[in-house]
């Protein structure tokens, strides 16, 4: 049995697991599931023993807030806020919006989804951080 992240199932789960999915095998076809998996196990194990190498946050920002009714009638919004980005580009003196299925470090996401509610990403997605360094301020209102 491997002690990394996937653990390799038995014989017996891989039957628990068949016969809750209404499916019958044999031990000797669990068994060859199994050693047809193993390769697949190995591998997510020795990707989750590398190290993580994110990306550094470019530009200060703060958490956000959720806009009032009255700034956001038709619930489009799920957290406002304002990141400066670099001082000049050729996005510069222009307002992008990021909706709220896009990464941007340190604000709140929820990709219209409940089960996301209050998830915090720590890096921001290679088109926030392309956008962050073509202007000078972004503002980001998030639609649910």
């Amino acid at each position: 049995m491997s002690l990394g992240t996937v653990k390799t199932p038995t014989l017996a789960h891989l039957g628990e697991v068949a016969a809750e999915l209404g499916l019958s095998f044999s031990e000797a076809d669990l068994a060859a599931h199994l050693e047809a998996l193993r390769p697949s196990f190995e591998a997510y194990n020795i990707l989750d023993r590398m190290p993580d190498e994110l990306p550094s946050v470019a530009y200060p920002r703060r958490p956000g807030r959720r806009p009032a009714p009255e700034e956001n009638p038709n619930g489009a919004w799920y957290v406002k806020t304002e990141v400066p980005g670099a001082a000049s580009g050729k996005l510069a003196g222009k307002t992008v919006a990021l909706k709220d299925n896009i990464c941007l470090a340190g604000v709140p996401m929820m990709n219209g989804a409940s089960t996301l509610e209050g998830y915090v990403p720590d890096v921001d997605a290679t088109v926030a951080t392309r956008i962050l360094d073509c202007r000078r301020h972004n503002r980001r209102q998030d639609g649910l």
